[in-house]
């Protein structure tokens, strides 16, 4: 990896590759641009001060991602420092927030398995994409999602269904395949 050798050229490069991950995967745990923009550029900062520590077989945005979840739990943690000022109520948040990225170490062949999933959510076209994202991310029911799309329940459920069927056998392609993202 040539920005291990200390090119700024190289470096740029995978900021520029790996930035938007590093963004959302940041903008899942805390909101505002300006706060993930900050800790985005310090996961980057760090990690071209450490790029002579990556282990060279594991994928670099596995590198990068564990260094953006430590930047989330260091920013956690100092927001719960200064607790004397906050309501309980955003406390709470805070410290769920902690606890759930804390728990998301992951063994690598879990990791791998996630990365291979997240790439293959990444292929589906924008309507499957937006039917999976209403489910699960906002709790939608087939119903409402239905209903806001002009489909009967049924129909909402059976392509759910593909769509899981349709992940699960790329995810194992990739998996057979060596084709984990790097």
């Amino acid at each position: 990896m040539a920005a291990a050798t200390g090119s700024t050229e190289a470096f740029a490069e995978l900021v520029r590759l790996h930035q938007a991950r590093i963004r959302a995967y940041i903008g899942r745990f805390l909101r505002g641009n300006e706060l993930v923009d900050d800790l985005a550029q310090e996961t980057f900062v760090a990690a071209f001060r450490g790029l002579g520590e990556v282990v060279h077989d594991a994928p670099f945005r596995l590198w990068l991602l564990g260094i953006a979840r430590h930047k989330v739990l260091d920013h956690l943690r100092e927001k719960a420092r200064q607790a004397g000022t906050k309501p309980q109520l955003e406390l709470a948040w805070d410290g769920w927030l902690a606890e759930r990225l804390e728990a998301r170490v992951l063994a690598p062949e879990q990791e791998r398995r996630f990365l291979a999933l997240e790439t293959c959510v990444e292929s589906l076209t924008a309507d499957r994409a937006g039917m999976l994202r209403s489910y699960y991310v906002e709790q939608r029911s087939a119903r409402q999602i239905g209903t806001s799309l002009g489909l009967n329940e049924n129909a909402v459920r059976v392509t759910l269904f593909r769509i899981r069927r349709f992940l699960r056998a790329c995810v194992e392609r990739r998996l057979a395949h060596g084709e984990a993202p790097a």
